[in-house]
Formats: C-alpha cells, sequence, structure tokens
C-alpha cells in the first residue's frame, strides 16, 4: 500500500492513505501542485552511516533527493566534515546512492529507506531525505567517546540559561554540550527554507532517530537517565521544527521514530543494551506518534564472539542489515501517518 507520497495534504484523493480519522493525520490544508515530502534522519553512527558496501552492488534511487550532513568536527583545531552534500544547494543529491555514510564506502538508513520508496515516488511527487548526524556520540551531557569531537545531542530546553552551542567554530575549548542538536537544528532550516525558496510545500513526514549505543556505554546513572532524555529530545524537535514551519501540528503530532538498539552491539546478548531498549520502548509507549524499529534479529556479535558476516567492526550492522534497518523504518512510518 502506498502510503508516504504526500501523506498530510492529498488525504481526500489518495485512496491510498489511511483513514483521514487517524489522530495523528495531520488536516489537509493545501490545493497546490508543488509538493515535497521530507523525512528527518539524525542520530550517532548507524544514522551517519558506517555498514561498509564491501562487495556489495549498489543501486540509485533516482526520484528519492538527498540533503546530508555527517561527522562535522567542532572541538579541536580545525573544522572537518565527514561527509558534506548540505551546505549549499549544490550540494543537495538529486538521487540516493550507495556511499551517502560518512564516507563514499559506507551507507546509512537512507539507502534502505530509498530503495524501498523510489517506486512510490515519481515525476509527480517528490522526496527528500534529511541527515545530520555523528559517530560516536551521546545524548548525555558529557564530553566521552567521540562527543569530545562532534558534541553531543542534549536537547536544548536543559541547556544553561542564555547558553548557546558553537556550531561553527573549532577550538579546543568549544563546549560539547547540545552542538549536535543545534547543528542539526540549523541545518534543517537551511534545508527547508531552500525548498520554501524553490517554491515547494513541504510536507514533513517524519523523524527516523539511531542513537543511544554510546549512552549505554556510559552505563550508571547515564544509561539510566537515558529515557528521559529521549523524551525531552523529541519533545524539542517537535517544538522546534514546529516554529520554523509555522506549523503547530508537528509540535504533538510529528511522527517519530526510534532505530532500537542491536542486542548483539559490541557484544552478544550485552545487559546495557537491553537497558537502553527498554528505555527506547518506554518512551514509545508513553508518547504519542512513536514508534521503535526492532532490530535483535540483526546481527553484529554472534554467540559465539565473532563479528556477523559482512560486518566489519563490532559496532555496526553489515550492508545488507542496513538496508533492512532503512526499510524497517519507511514501515514505522507507514505506521504513523
Amino acid at each position: 500500500m502506498k502510503k508516504i507520497v504526500n501523506a498530510f495534504t492529498l488525504i481526500s484523493v489518495s485512496a491510498f492513505l489511511l483513514c483521514a480519522c487517524n489522530n495523528n493525520q495531520k488536516p489537509d490544508s493545501h490545493e497546490e501542485s508543488k509538493y515535497i515530502d521530507l523525512i528527518l534522519l539524525g542520530g550517532q553512527s548507524n544514522a551517519a552511516g558506517y555498514s561498509a558496501i564491501l562487495d556489495n552492488e549498489t543501486e540509485t534511487f533516482e526520484n528519492v533527493r538527498y540533503a546530508g550532513m555527517t561527522d562535522k568536527t567542532l572541538i579541536g583545531n580545525e573544522v572537518t566534515i565527514g561527509s558534506d552534500f548540505l551546505t549549499t544547494k549544490e550540494k543537495y543529491r538529486d538521487e540516493v546512492t550507495g556511499g551517502l555514510g560518512y564516507s563514499p564506502n559506507h551507507i546509512g538508513p537512507e539507502y534502505g529507506m530509498a530503495k524501498y520508496l523510489n517506486e512510490r515516488y515519481g515525476e509527480e511527487d517528490e522526496l527528500l531525505i534529511f541527515k545530520t548526524a555523528a559517530g560516536g556520540t551521546t545524548m548525555s551531557n558529557v564530553s566521552s567517546n567521540l562527543s569530545g569531537v562532534y558534541g553531543n545531542w542534549y536537547p536544548r530546553s536543559l541547556w544553561p540559561e542564555n547558553y548557546e552551542p558553537n556550531i561553527t567554530t573549532a577550538t579546543p575549548d568549544n563546549k560539547a554540550t547540545g552542538i549536535l542538536y543545534k547543528l542539526f537544528i540549523e541545518n534543517f532550516k537551511l534545508v527547508y527554507n531552500s525548498l520554501i525558496e524553490d517554491g515547494y510545500e513541504v510536507n514533513i513526514l517524519g523523524m527516523v532517530w539511531s542513537q543511544g549505543e554510546s549512552d549505554a556505554d556510559l552505563g550508571g546513572d547515564w544509561l539510566a537517565n537515558y529515557g528521559n532524555l529521549l523524551r525531552t529530545f523529541i519533545n524539542d524537535i517537535r517544538t522546534d521544527i514546529s516554529e520554523i514551519t509555522e506549523d503547530e501540528w508537528y509540535e504533538d503530532n510529528l511522527p517519530f521514530v526510534v532505530v532500537k538498539c542491536a542486542t548483539t552491539y559490541f557484544g552478544y546478548n550485552r545487559e546495557v543494551n537491553f537497558k537502553l531498549r527498554t528505555q527506547q520502548e518506554n518512551v514509545a509507549s508513553s508518547m504519542n506518534a512513536v514508534a521503535t524499529v526492532e532490530t535483535s534479529d540483526l546481527i553484529v556479535i554472534q554467540e559465539n564472539g565473532q563479528r556477523a558476516p559482512g560486518c566489519v567492526d563490532d559496532w555496526h550492522q553489515c550492508f545488507k542489515d542496513m538496508v533492512t534497518v532503512g526499510q524497517r523504518c519507511v514501515d514505522a512510518l507507514d505506521s504513523l501517518l
């Protein structure tokens, strides 16, 4: 069933959409024909795209566009970027291909999403996947792991009074607090405004969030507080998206999909992985329009302690499983529309 194509604006004429009585369904309010659907994607390395292509044959999905940035260094001596298809409109991609992860040799969920959605979109329907992500980063307000290079995702409403993260200049003493949150919002604003300037009516279908492994590794109170931070993060994202778009509907209803931590991330059935997954599940079950994506069958480290075929490290899914993650993200968004 074709659910994600102008799902918010064509309710009255599209037989393939869910019933308009769905409480999460955005009201039909426009009659223009130049629409573009937008999916937001953020998080740490599995969102940035660290799944190696290796000898897998990749495809090009011409009906899905992409604007993304990964691994922007903001703490240190200079600014570097893992991949940048976002800074200017000229950098946006008119199609999704392999190699839009943190390097030309890797993919993230955008590849599987595009593979699944490519046939739903054509000349009259447009879709763009927007991404900002950085590997090894926390939501907790710490500078451990790679948050000491890229910053952390600490939610905006928890920042100290009058504090604004530095997202432009790398300095050794830059504070990690909220850098990635701020970068995500500013990058979204850049892409959204460029689409508006090009005459599009933008329909935000939802956000996909793949993050938490670094917080699980912190353990203790940091891990125990992750669910509270995630809930605050979702509320803050919805509020900021609503303000930027001047659309109040998003504040309470923006669909939000959480990719659950793999049970075999960094080890087979690690206890901390299950503790983090439980918090992700609890947040989803307690909030409106939030769903999770299952990953327990997508093995990284096998029971014998060896990496699963196609996995090149202990943290990231192999190519084919990352394609599956992207497809499941689309199904989860479908379930919320």
